[in-house]
């Protein structure tokens, strides 16, 4: 006994046969593929289309950066998020009242990287934009690492901070104005 459920599932599936040791795609099966993919292309456009009509504000420090990321290039990002991140230890390092960086609590560290993210106060926001540009600009807050399988050269690490520095630098300007 066979069992048929939906027509239009049936017709789908059925739509391919393996004659000559090959897949052949039935005209049916052809028609419900291009009705899928219009289907599908239409919501996405109408997705994307408001979406750009809507202009989302951040709101806290982490939308700040997560937002403004767009146009930011890995490079540019990775030396910020390492920034942040240096400016989360050194936030639980200084509530902890230690020195030796061995000794965090990774829970506290958690925690203090999930408040410094959910801040939203605008003040504490620019400051802590400030103290990430500060890390940024010291020469010994940040090492050169790898690239491309190697050292990295000193002028390609600068230009990488470089670069950061002033796509911080813009988004505390925009905060200001």
């Amino acid at each position: 006994m066979q069992i048929t459920s939906n027509n239009l599932y049936n017709n789908y599936s059925q739509g391919y046969s393996l004659g000559d040791n090959s897949l052949k795609e039935t005209q049916e099966s052809q028609d419900f593929g291009t009705m899928l993919n219009k289907e599908v292309q239409t919501e996405e456009t109408q997705n994307i289309a408001e979406t750009q009509t809507q202009k989302v504000e951040p709101k806290t420090y982490g939308e700040y950066l997560m937002f403004n990321f767009g146009d930011a290039s890995l490079e540019e990002r990775s030396m910020i998020i390492a920034a942040d991140f240096i400016a989360d230890y050194r936030e639980t390092m200084r509530i902890q009242g230690i020195i030796d960086i061995s000794q965090i609590d990774h829970n506290l560290l958690s925690q203090v990287r999930k408040q410094r993210s959910n801040e939203s106060d605008p003040e504490k926001i620019q400051e802590m934009l400030e103290q990430d540009l500060a890390i940024l600009q010291n020469p010994y807050s940040i090492q050169r690492g790898s690239y491309m399988g190697g050292a990295e050269d000193p002028a390609h690490f600068e230009a990488r901070k470089n670069a950061a520095i002033d796509y911080l630098s813009e988004i505390l300007q925009e905060i200001k104005a």
